[in-house]
């Protein structure tokens, strides 16, 4: 190819000889034509389509020890292709971190999603939201820029909680399916992010179908709890920060919901109580990161709210969740 231009270059114009700046004219436009040609076969022959080399893998650590305030943890994901994989069911971070995943489901309660959501953005205190769908246009949508922004840094992760709120295991493979995904498109739109890999069944009812279907959907992360703030019914303000107490080591996840005002009118106090407690307020995507120990896929203690069923699949807890 080089020696056909060569000879090119060199041919005889009706005009006379070819001088040496004509020489290097067609030597240079050739060149042209030819990144330009290299350019189209890249972008598919799309002239206004620029070709980017794919990004790498996100890189998600898990916890490190503690960190002063303000901070930033790792960003979730934003809307990517899903990645399926075999479904892991976690009850724990690793308790040798310093580390505390407070996570709120549900939003039933306008005013009560409305202050929890503002005391974690004005303190910069670290958690999960795991909403439904069906929710959004009476309590999350309102909140939707702050979680937008606080996703956008890493302050907060999403875990798909499902968009109606419904007992999983009695659903066909077709409505897990719809559920999940559902919410995810919501989840997308609202804030920006996918939920993925985090999937918290409601009521804390799965089974390996119901995993497995969750999995094939890049849901990979299926989230229990090994504390409660027994929340999801009312109980007085006292009584939440008692079991916030009664949990508050290390690799903790706790359950929460943003449903009745009582946990909300004790926010700070809880979000103080964390703090002060020595351990690292953290989201499940910087507790847990993307190998978490399979140690972690166990209940390591009896749970005042939680009664472990035979069938250890099975969390029922009194009340809405």
């Amino acid at each position: 190819m080089a020696a056909h231009r060569h000879h090119a270059a060199h041919r005889h114009h009706p005009g006379g000889h070819v001088t040496r700046r004509q020489v290097l004219a067609a030597l240079l436009g050739a060149a042209v034509a030819a990144a330009a040609a290299g350019v189209r076969a890249a972008t598919g022959g799309h002239p206004n389509h620029h070709a980017t080399a794919s990004p790498p893998p996100a890189s998600w650590e898990a916890a490190t020890p503690l960190q002063p305030e303000p901070r930033a943890g790792p960003a979730q994901p934003e809307l990517d292709a899903a990645q399926p994989g075999a479904p892991e069911v976690i009850f724990h971070g690793d308790p040798a971190f310093a580390t505390f995943a407070l996570t709120f489901d549900d939003g039933t309660c306008p005013t009560c999603a409305a202050t929890i959501v503002n005391a974690v953005q004005q303190t910069g205190f670290h958690a999960t939201f795991s909403p439904n769908g069906n929710m959004g246009p009476t309590v999350w949508d309102t909140q939707a820029e702050a979680i937008a922004a606080m996703a956008a840094t890493g302050q907060v992760s999403i875990c798909n909680h499902t968009w109606d709120h419904k007992d999983m295991t009695r659903l066909t493979a077709a409505q897990v399916k719809d559920e999940l995904l559902r919410n995810d498109d919501w989840i997308q739109q609202r804030f920006g992010v996918t939920s993925r890999p985090f999937y918290r069944p409601p009521y804390g009812a799965h089974d390996p179908k119901t995993d497995d279907i969750a999995g094939g959907l890049g849901f990979t992360k299926v989230i229990m709890w090994n504390g409660t703030l027994g929340d999801s019914i009312v109980h007085p303000p006292a009584f939440i920060l008692q079991q916030l107490q009664l949990y508050l080591t290390a690799g903790t996840i706790m359950l929460g919901h943003a449903n009745h005002p009582a946990t909300a009118s004790v926010i700070n106090q809880i979000i103080d109580q964390i703090q002060q407690s020595g351990l690292r307020p953290v989201t499940l995507l910087e507790l847990l990161g993307t190998n978490p120990n399979p140690d972690l896929a166990k209940p390591d203690r009896p749970n005042l709210i939680t009664t472990q069923q035979p069938n250890r699949n099975r969390v029922h807890l009194p009340g809405k969740r």
